[in-house]
C-alpha cells in the first residue's frame, strides 16, 4: 500500500491521567480525620500517611494511577473515590 505523503502526521494522543479529586477541593483536614469522617478503613488511612499524604489539600495531586502504584486494592480505590467525591461537594 502506498503511503499518502500529503496526509498530516498526527501527534500521539496524550491522555491526561485521571485525578482522584474530580473538580474542586473540599475542606482541608488531616488524612486521618478525613478517613474517620468518611468511614474509610484504618488501612487506607495508614497507607496514605505512609506515602506522605498528611492533609486533604494534597489529594489534588494524586492520580488513580498513583493509587495503583501505591498498591491500593481496587475496592480501596473505589471507597476512596466515593469519599473524595462527597468531600469535594462540601464547599
Amino acid at each position: 500500500a502506498a503511503v499518502n505523503s500529503s496526509a498530516p502526521l498526527l501527534a500521539p494522543a496524550v491522555i491526561a491521567p485521571s485525578k482522584l479529586v474530580p473538580t474542586h477541593l473540599g475542606p482541608d483536614m488531616t488524612v486521618v480525620d478525613f478517613c474517620q469522617k468518611y468511614e474509610l478503613s484504618s488501612t487506607i488511612s495508614a497507607h496514605l500517611v505512609e506515602q506522605g499524604y498528611m492533609k486533604t489539600k494534597t489529594f489534588q495531586h494524586i492520580t488513580l494511577d498513583d493509587l495503583k502504584e501505591m498498591m491500593f486494592k481496587p475496592g480501596e480505590i473505589a471507597s476512596l473515590r466515593v469519599a473524595v467525591t462527597e468531600w469535594a461537594s462540601q464547599v
